[in-house]
């Protein structure tokens, strides 16, 4: 069985995804094409943020295995870290 790991971070709504919303929301009402740039735009946003791939470390010793992620390698504008796995 494989296991896939992304760790991401979290960064707040800022006034670029409120341009953007706004633009797909006007496409989507008005039953038009969703531009390519909005479109990769939300590829990777939801309502609670926009996510950002964070650098990340795999450890392991005879017991565990583990990711560590250093603070200092944290951008400032992120609000929360999210770990998913994948099986």
């Amino acid at each position: 069985m494989s296991r896939t790991l992304k760790v991401q971070g979290v960064v707040g709504l800022d006034a670029k995804w409120h341009r953007m919303s706004a633009v797909l929301d006007a496409c989507v009402e008005a039953g038009v094409p969703t531009p390519k740039e909005v479109a990769a735009y939300f590829k990777d946003t939801s309502d609670e943020g926009i996510y950002t791939d964070l650098v990340y470390t795999d450890i392991s010793d005879s017991n565990s295995d583990g990711v560590e992620v250093k603070v200092e390698d944290i951008p400032s504008n992120v609000l929360a870290v999210r770990v998913i796995y994948r099986y």
